[in-house]
C-alpha cells in the first residue's frame, strides 16, 4: 500500500509541476526592459510579458519596440518570443538566448552601424528569427534604401569563434527572393577585418553566387570584396525593369550567364577571368562596372570565336514597307542615358543573318545616349574592312554618321553574297554619310555625303557592251538580243557619287579597256528607289583610250532597283 501512495505521490507532483510549467506567468514589463537591455539595447517597456517554463523558458511579449547600435537597428513588432537560458533564470534574471519576432518592422542603417560593430564582443543573440514583416536596409549617408517583404528569416551565431548564418524569403520589388550567407568569422569583420563571405541569391529573374573574401573597411587591397562570383539572368529586359531601369535598347539579349574572378568595393565591381554566355553568345575577358547617383558605367574587353548578332542586337531591319516604298518604322531606338558603355570587342567570325566578316575587332561606346562602334579591322569578302558609325539625339532630332572603307576585295563574292552573281571584280569601296531621323525613309531623304568606287578585272556578264558596238554599224540593236550573249570585262573602273537631296548624282564614272570605255552620268533616285542614268559606251584603241571615229553607243538606264530597262537611244551618235 505504501508503493501505491509513493507512485501516487510522484504522480501527482509531475501532474502539478508539469502544470505549473506550461502555464504563462505575468512578468512586470519593467523589469522586462530593464533585463532585455545588456543583450538586446534601447527596448521599450512592452505592453504585456508572460512567462511560460516548459517545454523550455520562454517570454512572450506585446507590442515590442526596440532600438540599438546608436540607431543603427530598430525594431517594431506586434509580438515577439524570447527564448530564456535556464541559468541566469534561477538567479531571476532574463537573459535571451534566441529572439522570434513576428510582423515586424525592421530598419538597418549600414552607415551609422560601423561603429557600434567595432565594440562587439560575441554574440547577442543565438538565433533571431522573423515570421512576417519589412525590412529596409540603408546608407543614410550614402542616401540610399531598399525594402525587403520577408515571410521568414533566420540568423544563427551559436558562439563568439563560430559562423554566423543567415536564410531568408521574401519578396523583393513585387519579385519571390530566397537568399542566403555565411560569415567564417563575424567579430573579425565587424572590426573591419577581413572573413571568408558566401552568399546565395534565388529569385525567377536572377541566379546570385558569391563566394570569397570580405572587409568592411577595404584591406583587400583597398577593395571591400575580392573572390568569385557567378550570375545567371534569364531576361536582362526583364532583370533591368525588376531594377527600375528600363532596358538600354529595345532589342536586348535575351539572357545573361557570369562566372569571374571579382574585386569590389561600394561604388565599383571589376571583374577578371569573364567567362560571359550573352544572349547564348560565348565571351571571354574582363570587365569593370563603376557605379554613379545618375548612371552605370561599364568598360572592358571581351572576345568570342564564331560570334552571331542577331541574339544580341535583332535581325537586320525592315528596310522596305509592305508598300515596295522605304519603311517608316524606327531602325535606330532611342538610347538609354543611365548606362554608358566602352568595350573592345573581337571574335574570330561575325555573322548577322547569314553575312560574315572575319575577325573583326571593333571598339563600342554609349555615352550620354550617344552611341558609337568603330570597326578598326576586319576581314570581308577577301579584303580589309574598317568603319565608323554614331548616332545620338540633338534636341529631340536623331543624328547618324557612317564611313566606312572597304579594301582589296572580292566584289563579285561581295554582290554574290547578296543574291547578284553577273558581276567579278577587285576594289575598294569608300563612303562617307550624315543623316537625320530614326525611320528608313527619314534617313533616306536626309542622307548628305559621298561615296568612291575603284575595280579592277571586272566583268559584267549577261551584258556585252563591245557585241552591241561591233553590231551597231550594220543595224540598230536590240539589248535582249544583241547584247545578252558573252561579258563586257575592263581592266579598271572608278566612279563617284555625291549624295544629297534623296538623290546620289555621278559625278565621274567609267571605266577602261582594250577595246571598250563606258561612262556613267544621271543619279540615282534613293527615294523611290529608281535609276535616272545615262552609259555612254565607245570603241577604245589598245591603251583603253576612246577612238575619234569609233562606234559610240548612248543607252538610258531608267526604272526601279528590282528591274532597270538598259534601252539605247536612237538614232545612235555614230
Amino acid at each position: 500500500m505504501r508503493h501505491w501512495g509513493l507512485a501516487a505521490s510522484v504522480a501527482l507532483g509531475a501532474a502539478l509541476g508539469l502544470s505549473l510549467g506550461l502555464r504563462s506567468w505575468p512578468v512586470d514589463p519593467e523589469r522586462v526592459r530593464r533585463d532585455l537591455d545588456p543583450a538586446l539595447g534601447a527596448l521599450e517597456a512592452p505592453t504585456q510579458a508572460f512567462l511560460t517554463l516548459l517545454p523550455r523558458p520562454t517570454l512572450r511579449i506585446t507590442d515590442v519596440k526596440w532600438r540599438a547600435a546608436d540607431g543603427a537597428f530598430g525594431v517594431q513588432a506586434i509580438a515577439a518570443e524570447l527564448t530564456l537560458r535556464f541559468g541566469p533564470l534561477l538567479g531571476g534574471v532574463l537573459s535571451p538566448l534566441g529572439l522570434t519576432l513576428k510582423d515586424a518592422d525592421v530598419r538597418v542603417d549600414l552607415d551609422h552601424a560601423r561603429a557600434p560593430l567595432r565594440t562587439l564582443a560575441g554574440p547577442p543573440l543565438a538565433r533571431l528569427v522573423m515570421q512576417g514583416g519589412t525590412v529596409e536596409v540603408g546608407a543614410s549617408r550614402h542616401g540610399w534604401k531598399t525594402h525587403f517583404a520577408v515571410a521568414n528569416g533566420r540568423l544563427d551565431w551559436s558562439s563568439i569563434q563560430g559562423p554566423l548564418r543567415a536564410a531568408a524569403t521574401g519578396r523583393w520589388r513585387g519579385q519571390a527572393v530566397d537568399a542566403s550567407w555565411e560569415l567564417d568569422r563575424p567579430l573579425d569583420a565587424a572590426r573591419g577585418e577581413t572573413s571568408a563571405i558566401r552568399v546565395a541569391i534565388d529569385a525567377p529573374l536572377t541566379q546570385l553566387r558569391v563566394s570569397g573574401d570580405w572587409s568592411p573597411d577595404g584591406r583587400l587591397d583597398g577593395a571591400l570584396y575580392r573572390g568569385q562570383m557567378s550570375a545567371l539572368i534569364p531576361s536582362l529586359a526583364r532583370f533591368a525593369r525588376w531594377l527600375g531601369r528600363e532596358p538600354p535598347t529595345p532589342r536586348a539579349p535575351a539572357g545573361l550567364e557570369l562566372a569571374a574572378r571579382a574585386s569590389a568595393d561600394l561604388n565599383q565591381l571589376k571583374l577578371a577571368e569573364v567567362n560571359l554566355s550573352l544572349g547564348g553568345q560565348a565571351f571571354e575577358g574582363a570587365l569593370d562596372f563603376v557605379r554613379s547617383p545618375a548612371k552605370l558605367a561599364v568598360s572592358g574587353t571581351l572576345a568570342a570565336e564564331a560570334l552571331e548578332l542577331e541574339p544580341l542586337i535583332g535581325p537586320p531591319p525592315d528596310l522596305v514597307g509592305a508598300a515596295g516604298d522605304w519603311s517608316s518604322a524606327p531602325v535606330l531606338p532611342d538610347l538609354s542615358r543611365w548606362l554608358d558603355l566602352d568595350l573592345r570587342v573581337s571574335a574570330a567570325r561575325a555573322i548577322w543573318r547569314g553575312h560574315a566578316i572575319e575577325n573583326p575587332a571593333a571598339a563600342v561606346s554609349l555615352r550620354d545616349g550617344r552611341f558609337g562602334l568603330k570597326l578598326l579591322d576586319a576581314g570581308l569578302a577577301h579584303g580589309a574592312l574598317t568603319g565608323e558609325f554614331s548616332t545620338e539625339g540633338k534636341q529631340g532630332v536623331c543624328e547618324s554618321k557612317l564611313a566606312l572603307a572597304l579594301e582589296n576585295a572580292d566584289l563579285g563574292a561581295l554582290l554574290a553574297d547578296f543574291g547578284e552573281r553577273n558581276f567579278s571584280g577587285q576594289g575598294g569601296l569608300k563612303v562617307s554619310l550624315h543623316a537625320r531621323g530614326r525611320t528608313p525613309a527619314e534617313i533616306v531623304a536626309s542622307a548628305d555625303g559621298d561615296a568612291a568606287l575603284e575595280i579592277s578585272d571586272g566583268a559584267l556578264r549577261t551584258l556585252n557592251f563591245e557585241e552591241a558596238l561591233r553590231r551597231v554599224k550594220r543595224k540598230p540593236i536590240e539589248v535582249s538580243r544583241d547584247m545578252a550573249a558573252g561579258a563586257t570585262r575592263f581592266g579598271k573602273a572608278h566612279g563617284r557619287v555625291e549624295i544629297s537631296d534623296g538623290e546620289a548624282r555621278f559625278v565621274d564614272a567609267s571605266t577602261q579597256a582594250p577595246g571598250l570605255v563606258l561612262a556613267v552620268t544621271g543619279a540615282v533616285d534613293l527615294i523611290n528607289r529608281a535609276w535616272r542614268a545615262g552609259v555612254s559606251a565607245r570603241q577604245s584603241s589598245p591603251d583603253g583610250q576612246p577612238t575619234p571615229d569609233g562606234a559610240h553607243l548612248d543607252f538610258a538606264l531608267i526604272g526601279p532597283w528590282t528591274g532597270p530597262i538598259l534601252t539605247p537611244l536612237l538614232p545612235p551618235s555614230n
